[in-house]
């Protein structure tokens, strides 16, 4: 009798299949399944166990947290029927014994893998974007001449109002969270090594084994869960244990900070990422996502995108490849995120020329219509899709993008920060400085200096910044190359490529004051980047006990 799946181990084994597909064989844990199907990371191993003993499904116990990884007959082979039996060889004596391929299974030369359905679309846009042909009035900043139509009212995000959050806590319920996370949090060592992970992450030691009663209360059914989900500060101090979810955060944390779409977009503009991937033969996803190290002012922050935006997720998870090192994201994906990132594309700053791409997703690739076409009309859409997954792709990014765009494009893009006059302005680098940007009071040798910096990989956004804040009237930046070098007092572990300075006292005063205002008026005026701002504003000439506060400060934004 043949093996029969339920609705549950059907909605698994499909996504295990297409995940196996698209990241050549690699498997899944309990959280990417529980994200992806809906079902509690509890729940998964009882749904998975008949698969597992049916042998469909392959579970792998290393570092404590289980990984499953479908096991059915490789691609191609498992989407053919088989092969005939070969008739047996002739003996030798009646002719000459052919000989063996030496290349079965159709396997190519030098075990070189075989192209993922995602790679072999990119390669089709790619060929699909050169045949492209200029169209007057109508280009995307990657594909210039490519047409695309403008929004429909339909098609445009409209901020809606985010539900009711929740009544925050009492005061003693709060306090007795944070003593209990105190009490459990556990102090991380990095590893020894000088081998970096493939993120490029020095990652920590594991502080304890992955099971029994140290894992299970950093569960969702543990007592150190539901602490972390009462308040703010019990919050910074989450670390979930490997394979049992990610920890979403209410907005009840969010306090009084209040972000439009603009100052949404400014800071995306840093640390956001907007990607496409492939989804089988014919599915694309669009997401949208910022991801931060967990700290009160950040955890603020994209509570408040989210608000802003009206849908996705705030949530902490720890990453089995970084050791404990936990990571707070906001995502969200499909055809809503496209609508918001489409609408407000040139407000994204660097991450404009991307953020084009929303339009394309939502017109010619139909985002969100895939259903009901025409077999003529799903070709096209094909056809689209395929460009899209080209052009989303990091390297054609660098190549297409503002860096290889002309001087006008360049200019387009920084008219659009002084886009509405001093106000928006500020709104733009006000966020923009909160995601890249750093600002103190240092002491080196006795001699005690004041700067406010930008960070970007962008050299000709790093450049249309500095002309914006000439045109404000708040100095002059210095802009200097600074390949591989790393941030580490604001929170982030950024690489970054240029930078643009501030270096004289009167300057980094009045630009201090200019930042300020809009981050005041946001409710963000608490936030420790915000305090070191008033630091700088409230002295005329810094002195050594400006540095020491500046530093004291600047360990409140250290994770």
């Amino acid at each position: 009798m043949p093996f029969q799946l339920d609705a549950n181990q059907k909605v698994l084994l499909d996504q295990l299949e297409r995940h196996w597909y698209e990241n050549d064989g690699s498997g899944m844990d309990a959280e990417e399944l529980r994200e992806a199907t809906g079902f509690y990371a509890s729940a998964i191993p009882e749904i998975l166990a008949p698969l597992v003993s049916a042998g469909l499904v392959e579970e792998d116990d290393t570092l404590g947290e289980p990984e499953w990884t479908w096991v059915l007959p490789k691609k191609p082979a498992s989407r053919k029927p088989k092969a005939k039996a070969k008739p047996k060889a002739k003996p030798a004596s009646k002719g000459k014994a052919k000989k063996p391929s030496a290349n079965p299974a159709g396997k190519k030369s030098g075990g070189a893998k075989a192209p993922t359905v995602g790679q072999k679309r990119r390669e089709k846009g790619n060929r699909e974007a050169r045949k492209m042909k200029r169209v007057a009035g109508a280009s995307l900043v990657l594909l210039p001449g490519y047409p695309y139509v403008p929004l429909s009212g339909r098609a445009r995000w409209k901020r809606q109002r985010y539900r009711k959050a929740p009544a925050p806590p009492s005061g003693r319920a709060a306090q007795d969270a944070v003593a209990l996370a105190k009490r459990y949090y556990v102090k991380l060592v990095k590893v020894a090594t000088k081998r970096r992970t493939k993120s490029g992450i020095v990652p920590f030691k594991v502080p304890f084994a992955m099971k029994g009663a140290a894992a299970r209360r950093r569960t969702p059914e543990g007592d150190l869960w539901r602490a972390w989900e009462l308040c703010l500060d019990a919050a910074c101090l989450a670390q979930p244990a490997f394979g049992s979810g990610s920890l979403e955060l209410p907005q009840s944390m969010r306090g009084p900070v209040r972000m439009d779409a603009r100052a949404v977009c400014a800071f995306s503009g840093a640390d956001g990422s907007i990607f496409t991937t492939v989804n089988g033969e014919y599915r694309i996803l669009f997401g949208f996502e910022i991801e931060m190290a967990v700290t009160p002012d950040n955890i603020q922050t994209l509570l408040a995108v989210q608000e802003c935006v009206g849908f996705g997720s705030v949530r902490i998870r720890s990453r089995k490849e970084a050791g404990f090192r936990r990571f707070l994201r906001f995502a969200c994906g499909g055809a809503e995120a496209a609508r918001f990132v489409a609408t407000n594309w040139e407000e994204f700053g660097p991450k404009s020329p991307v953020a084009q791409l929303a339009l394309l997703a939502l017109d010619g690739a139909a985002l969100g219509r895939g259903s009901g076409l025409s077999k003529a009309r799903r070709d096209e859409v094909l056809r689209h899709r395929d460009v899209l997954l080209y052009a989303a792709q990091e390297f054609n990014l660098k190549q297409n993008g503002l860096e290889g765009a002309s001087r006008t494009e360049t200019d387009r893009f920084y008219n659009g920060l002084m886009k509405g006059g001093r106000g928006p302005a500020l709104d733009r680098l006000a966020w923009f400085w909160i995601g890249d940007g750093s600002a103190g009071i240092y002491e080196h040798n006795g001699y005690v200096h004041v700067s406010i910096r930008f960070y970007q990989s962008y050299q000709s956004y790093i450049e249309a910044l500095k002309r914006a804040v000439a045109d404000l009237g708040l100095g002059t930046l210095c802009v200097s190359s600074v390949p591989e070098s790393r941030l580490d007092d604001d929170g982030y572990s950024r690489r970054k490529a240029y930078e643009a300075s501030l270096q004289s006292a009167s300057d980094c005063q009045k630009l201090a004051k200019a930042l300020l205002a809009p981050l005041r008026k946001a409710g963000a005026g608490h936030f420790a980047k915000a305090k070191i701002l008033e630091l700088i504003a409230s002295t005329n000439k810094p002195s050594k006990a400006d540095a020491a506060k500046h530093a004291r400060i600047r360990d409140e934004i250290s994770p």
